[in-house]
């Protein structure tokens, strides 16, 4: 969707609130569902949670090939490094959305921190 978007409370180059939308031309991209990972966020490079993610370090950040990069951060801005482990995971969405999302998320075995209706 030309809606969808990424938003982070705190990252780690502590520039504040951050809303990363989707770029035009990438909506397709913006979520995917696959069975062996949690959700896909980006054509596979923005974001990735793979199954227990709480467990090791193979998610991954690579912000700016579906959603837009702020100005002068680097692709990994969300943690400090391109791979991560997962401590809590909070789910928006509504719809079929909000459900693919929580099935997804479900797979990562990490509890979710709350999976709000907007």
């Amino acid at each position: 969707s030309s809606k969808a978007f990424l938003f982070a409370l705190k990252i780690h180059s502590s520039i504040g609130l951050t809303k990363m939308r989707v770029q035009t031309n990438r909506e397709q991209y913006a979520v995917t569902h696959r069975s062996n990972y949690g959700p896909i966020f980006g054509g596979g490079t923005d974001l990735v949670i793979h199954n227990n993610s709480n467990t090791h370090t193979k998610n991954y950040s690579n912000i700016g090939g579906t959603y837009s990069l702020p100005a002068g951060q680097n692709s990994y801005l969300l943690t400090g490094n391109p791979n991560f482990r997962v401590n809590e995971i909070e789910v928006f969405g509504f719809g079929n959305t909000k459900r693919n999302l929580v099935q997804s998320f479900n797979k990562t075995n990490v509890s979710l921190v709350d999976c709000n209706e907007e």
